[in-house]
């Protein structure tokens, strides 16, 4: 079987909910505000591009940028953000 490897430019951020319609949809990896992976309690949802000089333009404060690596230990350890928010192929791939 073929394993995807994600590539190592992608970079992920959490984004503050309120930020949602300052996010340029062709400036990141999902397509529409539909297709956002959002944390439990929709305070915040998370975008992933391949861009390494891609900043989000928001009005709060937003987190990131994260590796592959670095995103999955806060999903795998953070309380406040379950891993079952998420599933392989919407969140991280």
């Amino acid at each position: 079987m073929t394993q995807y490897r994600i590539p190592s430019n992608r970079r992920y951020f959490l984004i503050d909910y309120r930020d949602l319609n300052e996010i340029d949809f062709s400036k990141v990896l999902e397509t529409f505000s539909s297709t956002l992976s959002y944390r439990a309690d929709g305070l915040y949802f998370l975008i992933k591009t391949e861009d390494d000089s891609y900043t989000p333009s928001t009005t709060h404060p937003y987190s990131g940028s994260y590796t592959y690596d670095e995103i999955t230990t806060i999903q795998n350890n953070q309380t406040d953000w379950p891993q079952q928010d998420y599933a392989d192929d919407d969140f991280l791939t």
